[in-house]
């Protein structure tokens, strides 16, 4: 018999641990091994874009639901709502945090301007979306607990054409990974 095989077989005439030592041990062996995917399974989940068009270029995101903390130019999975028909109420969507509370922000034909540093271009969506470009065009301040955010694509159905949401629909910081 191998050597690798032999510390799972206990030598001839030794008795096996009475079960007021084993079951202890045992428990806190499955505690050392499950509360880490309990952890990871509550903190992590991962979003999986199936549309042809991306508004980031991404098809998987990680999302870390414990870090909500709004961060300019970093990458954000939120709850779509009020977006129907295009999104259900609740939808997993990810996009770019461009406007924080407090910012000014315009939209116009040439695409979107947020304390005067340009971001996106144009409205290329406006036409499928069967409204004059004119429909979308706004210029304000964010108010607090709102936020703006875009993608990076001409196909992304993203806050220049849907406005601001709502800084409580934020699920948590999202890392690209595919």
């Amino acid at each position: 018999m191998s050597r690798a095989w032999r510390f799972w077989l206990k030598p001839p005439g030794s008795r096996r641990e009475p079960w007021k030592r084993f079951v202890p041990k045992a428990v806190m062996a499955a505690a050392m091994v499950t509360l880490p995917f309990i952890y990871v399974q509550d903190r992590f989940m991962i979003g999986i874009n199936p549309q042809i068009s991306s508004c980031l270029n991404v098809r998987v995101l990680l999302v870390d639901r414990y870090d909500r903390t709004l961060e300019r130019g970093a990458v954000f999975a939120y709850l779509a709502k009020g977006l129907e028909p295009a999104f259900a109420d609740g939808t997993l969507m990810g996009k770019v945090l461009d406007g924080l509370p407090g910012d000014r922000y315009s939209v116009s034909a040439e695409g979107v301007d947020v304390n005067g540093v340009h971001v996106v271009d144009g409205l290329p969506l406006a036409a499928r979306l069967k409204r004059d470009p004119e429909a979308f065009f706004r210029t304000g301040t964010i108010p607090a607990g709102r936020i703006l955010m875009l993608g990076r694509t001409e196909e992304s159905f993203d806050g220049r054409y849907f406005g601001l949401i709502d800084a409580g629909q934020i699920v948590g910081r999202a890392y690209p990974i595919l």
